[in-house]
């Protein structure tokens, strides 16, 4: 099947502020509600509330329609005709649309279009109010597989905003659209792939992408977290049991070669920054080992202070301990050992 964005994509403008400047016209009286508008869209601009909160107060011009139904309608009856010609040219019974507009506007159209399959921005159409999230970026996949299934899969993705870019990369083949030009996909939506993201993206994985994308850096941190833990104790019994090495030398070995692990796949899959020069690469490779050295006295720390002095129980305090340095150790490599490169 192929997915299409719909305002810019298939219709040429913004449905939304079209379809409210057609209101605007036919009843004047609707800037009444500029002022609850207004001030929508400064509460926005000051991180006070969501895209979401912002166009349900945009939508509240909807409360002074009489008749919306009617309204949509007849705005459709004269806008109808923006609908793009290479859209019309390619349609197919199974294309679904997928748009951050209202269904009270695009099922109107749809219906005419003969496109049965909508996922869009679930919106009042008498008083505004919002069922759920705006259909936006990450919430078109989240709904996408919600409503389509988790196996289903895209043959062809059509958009004219990168900001679908994470529905984008699910598509066998994606295209920028630019009025009635089709474009590929720009290259760094598809490079964006790395071997976890192909992974989430096989059958019987789909439905979690969305929670996956949102949360990638943490749950590779935690990943990769676990597999170093295994580096060190398996290390350690290989030095210590199997070759007869010191206690102490085995676990200073395991230590170097779990914190050498960390630190590449950190660099190469949870945080990035990636380094161009041997200098600079050697700085990062210091200042990685620095933050674990630093860690690792926290940890002795806490073990000193609430084991040797306190007489605790030596579990409990091992297992705080370990996620009082699992948080330090990730706030020190995200913001001071790979986040300098992130300008």
């Amino acid at each position: 099947m192929n997915v299409y964005d719909f305002d810019g994509t298939i219709y040429d403008g913004d449905s939304t502020l079209d379809f409210y400047f057609y209101c605007l016209k036919k009843r004047p009286g609707l800037v009444r509600f500029l002022g609850k508008q207004g001030l929508g869209w400064m509460k926005y601009r000051l991180g006070k509330q969501d895209k979401t909160a912002l166009k349900q107060d945009f939508y509240c011009f909807l409360q002074g329609i009489p008749e919306p139904q009617k309204m949509v309608q007849d705005f459709w009856d004269e806008n109808q005709g923006k609908v793009k010609g290479w859209y019309l040219g390619q349609r197919r019974e199974d294309d679904v649309v997928i748009s951050a507009s209202p269904d009270y506007l695009l099922g109107e159209i749809c219906r005419r279009l003969g496109i049965s399959r909508l996922i869009c921005s679930r919106v009042d159409g008498k008083t505004g109010v919002y069922q759920g999230k705006n259909c936006y970026g990450e919430e078109k996949v989240r709904r996408f597989y919600e409503e389509m299934g988790g196996d289903t899969r895209i043959q062809g993705f059509y958009s004219d905003s990168d900001a679908d870019t994470p529905l984008a990369l699910l598509a066998k083949e994606s295209y920028l659209v630019k009025g009635e030009c089709l474009l590929p996909w720009p290259k760094q939506g598809k490079e964006g792939l790395d071997i976890f993201d192909r992974g989430m993206k096989l059958p019987g994985f789909r439905i979690f992408f969305p929670f996956y994308r949102a949360h990638k850096e943490g749950l590779l941190y935690l990943f990769f977290g676990g597999l170093t833990f295994l580096i060190s104790v398996l290390s350690y019994m290989l030095f210590y049991e199997s070759l007869g090495m010191h206690e102490l030398l085995a676990n200073g070995v395991s230590w170097i070669l779990a914190v050498l692990f960390a630190f590449f796949t950190n660099r190469a899959w949870v945080f990035g920054g990636r380094e161009r020069t041997a200098g600079s690469l050697i700085s990062q490779v210091a200042r990685f080992f620095a933050a674990r050295v630093f860690t690792l006295l926290v940890e002795e720390a806490i073990l000193y202070g609430l084991i040797t002095r306190l007489g605790w129980a030596s579990t409990p305090v091992k297992i705080l301990a370990q996620i009082v340095v699992i948080v330090l150790n990730y706030g020190v490599s995200k913001c001071w050992v790979f986040g300098q490169k992130k300008k």
